[in-house]
């Protein structure tokens, strides 16, 4: 029982360190930064709590919806696997030559929905890993990992402001491709994984 309940908990984190990665709050950072400038720090602490509860929010749906959205189109996990490796590769590619996460913002809350909440943390890179994990790991598992990695959001958003002005931006969207490099890993394992359940590649 207890070593089963630790396992639950070792695979939940293990599943929030990869949506973590995915998610890329860092590489957010300098954007949120932008948003909340002349806002005080009562208002900065609402837009990151609103701003996470939105994560956390698209995040339940799709584990939620993962399976029978793969039972309604008749897609095996094997097949998601091998297209959300591809896809997670190209979001890789484009993290690391700093061109779609860090777009403008129009202005206010709702920016905090579009494009904070969504595409630029909850993009399709962390939408297709949200349907393999559920699936792969089991919707318990996955929404353990969610809870975490959105606790972890909220962490790094709510430190971002000190982390741009200890360490600067420059800094911070070095890290944020630090995790590009982490996302690719786990795109290329995505994508193994998918090619050893067709026989055609070898452990």
């Amino acid at each position: 029982m207890v070593t089963d309940l630790a396992n639950f908990f070792i695979k939940g984190f293990l599943v929030s360190i990869q949506l973590y990665a995915v998610l890329n709050p860092l590489s957010v950072i300098p954007t949120f930064a932008s948003l909340t400038e002349a806002w005080s720090q009562d208002q900065k602490r609402h837009a990151v709590r609103k701003a996470s509860l939105i994560v956390l929010l698209l995040m339940t749906i799709f584990c939620f919806l993962g399976d029978p959205l793969l039972k309604l189109l008749n897609v095996s996990i094997a097949s998601l696997r091998f297209g959300g490796g591809i896809l997670l590769m190209v979001i890789a590619v484009d993290m690391l030559s700093g061109m779609s996460r860090t777009k403008s913002l129009e202005s206010m809350d709702e920016a905090l929905i579009v494009p904070i909440a969504t595409p630029l943390l909850v993009g399709p890179g962390t939408i297709t890993t949200l349907i393999v994990l559920s699936v792969s790991e089991g919707f318990a598992t996955t929404m353990l990992g969610v809870v975490i990695a959105t606790v972890l959001v909220f962490v790094t958003l709510s430190s971002g402001e000190l982390l741009l002005e200890k360490a600067g931006k420059n800094f911070v969207r070095s890290l944020g491709r630090f995790m590009a490099i982490i996302i690719a890993g786990i795109s290329g394992e995505m994508i193994h994984k998918a090619l050893l359940e067709w026989g055609i590649a070898s452990k």
